[in-house]
């Protein structure tokens, strides 16, 4: 989120196990960077979202992230009610856990676990996955790049959003969340 408005590229350097879109481990990073410095490699950008919350007509957040933005229960384990619009059109009102919104980074993370697709990086496209819908004919859906998604809490009891597992704010009933194409990209070297 820091690095994207400035189009400054990262190099991720390994220093554990699961290693996250690092290309270098933490025992060849100086010899990895030489050879970065010498011209080899190159730019890999990645698609992030742009996460604004609305209520009762005031902006309280816009934010970006690189992987997901989950709108959906909290610490209460209860069902949380969603109405969700695509474009404007109304996709589903969600009954369950939650929905997510996925860049093609994403894919792989929490919206793979929910039952999503596995995008390839370089696919314009975001995924909605619904987390234990209560409606069986209730699918994740891929939908272009440029769809706009709204999501609104219908319901008590209180819901919660969570962008990259980062950026958490509790929701009202009625709040509504924004959910497009951030103007940014993520660049990896």
């Amino acid at each position: 989120r820091s690095a994207a408005p400035s189009g400054v590229a990262l190099l991720g350097v390994n220093f554990g196990r699961l290693g996250f879109l690092t290309e270098l481990r933490s025992d060849d990073a100086a010899e990895g960077m030489r050879r970065i410095l010498e011209g080899e490699g190159w730019l890999d950008r990645r698609a992030m979202l742009r996460v604004e919350v609305w209520r009762d007509g005031a902006h309280l957040l816009q934010t970006d992230g690189l992987n997901d933005c989950f709108v959906g229960r909290g610490g209460a384990p209860h069902t949380v009610h969603l109405d969700t619009r695509i474009d404007g059109a109304a996709f589903s009102a969600i009954a369950g856990d939650g929905l997510i919104v996925a860049t093609p980074t994403g894919s792989t993370a929490y919206a793979v676990a929910a039952g999503g697709p596995i995008l390839a990086p370089d696919t314009p496209a975001l995924v909605l996955a619904p987390v234990a819908a209560h409606v069986l004919a209730l699918r994740p859906l891929v939908t272009p790049l440029t769809a706009q998604i709204e999501i609104e809490p219908k319901a008590e009891p209180p819901s919660v959003l969570s962008v990259d597992g980062q950026i958490n704010l509790d929701l009202e009933p009625g709040d509504c969340v924004r959910v497009a194409c951030s103007p940014h990209q993520a660049v990896f070297i």
